[in-house]
């Protein structure tokens, strides 16, 4: 038989069997610094800030980031969340819970034991995961027959105030490049996205843990990037917060954010503040007009006439047509 105690698992009973649940906690003095959940917890946790839907007054105890690993890439039927991570802050720092399917015939003890544990949360936090996790997770539970009420929960999906900030800026916003930006990550060892499902197929066919050991790390720093990637955020969308250290191009990135949010006042006070530092990118231009438009709503109509002359007189021509 399998040798489960060497991924740190114990089998969990429920009324459609046994499953597998691997806990691992991290405390906090052994988190990094930067991006760790510990200055929420001494700064208080705010998600409307980065989704005006998410409701500020939940504990940060009963936030879970979640993130998965299945057998494919696509949404359809045939798609099985083989590994559910599930991670939450206590007082001393982070648990871990990862349910894992040991064969196809456990999943519906699988989703019994997620959804009990889930019984727990207010919000559920994701990178992505309104496309991709949660619907899998939802139509999981459906073929399995399983009650999953957490999966209504309110969810703030990381991945739009990442984008909203900085698509112009990086090649691309998936986890490893967020990761490696905001909180200099870099994952000396580490399974590829499309080696996930290779792996498990091994492990299915061979009945050997090996191929799971990487998987399971590689879900476990998913989940501890998610949970500094909310720090930074929240620290980035806090009406509060100092000059935080952004190039003028991820300035105007975070006043285009607020302006969605419709944080008007101080997406007027970032785009000032871009203003200041003189034309540095290609995009001052549009945050210039962004600029003048929220001024004339607020009838500020000197400042925006000092930003329709400097544009005039300037050397692009398209800037100077729509300043005349």
């Amino acid at each position: 038989s399998l040798n489960f105690a060497r991924l740190g698992g114990r089998e969990h009973e429920t009324t459609a069997g046994l499953t597998l649940t691997i806990e691992r906690h991290y405390p906090w003095p052994e988190l990094p610094g930067r991006g760790s959940l510990s200055a929420i917890v001494a700064a208080g946790w705010r998600p409307g800030l980065l989704d005006p839907r998410c409701p500020d007054g939940a504990a940060l105890a009963r936030v879970a980031f979640i993130d998965i690993e299945t057998t494919g890439l696509s949404l359809g039927a045939g798609t099985v969340a083989f590994l559910v991570g599930v991670l939450h802050a206590d007082p001393d720092g982070l648990l871990l819970r990862q349910f894992l399917l040991r064969d196809f015939a456990e999943e519906a003890a699988q989703q019994l034991a997620l959804a009990e544990a889930m019984a727990g949360y207010d919000v559920v936090v994701t990178y992505n995961g309104g496309r991709f996790d949660l619907p899998i997770l939802r139509s999981r539970s459906v073929i399995n027959r399983v009650d999953a009420p957490w999966l209504e929960l309110a969810h703030l999906d990381l991945l739009h105030p990442v984008r909203t900030v900085w698509r112009e800026l990086w090649p691309d916003c998936r986890l490893a490049t967020a990761e490696n930006r905001l909180l200099g990550v870099v994952r000396a060892v580490d399974c590829e996205g499309w080696e996930v499902p290779l792996r498990y197929r091994r492990f299915l066919q061979e009945q050997n843990e090996e191929p799971l050991i990487e998987v399971l790390e590689h879900n476990a720093q998913d989940l501890l990037s998610l949970a500094g990637l909310t720090a930074v955020l929240q620290s980035l969308f806090d009406p509060e917060r100092g000059d935080f250290g952004l190039t003028q191009a991820e300035t105007f990135g975070l006043a285009r954010a607020l302006a969605s949010r419709g944080r008007l006042e101080e997406c007027i006070g970032v785009l000032r503040r871009g203003r200041a530092m003189g034309r540095l990118t290609p995009a001052y231009g549009r945050a210039m007009r962004m600029l003048v438009r929220l001024l004339k709503r607020r009838g500020d109509w000197e400042e925006a006439r000092a930003i329709w002359l400097e544009l005039a007189a300037g050397a692009e021509p398209r800037e100077r047509f729509w300043a005349l």
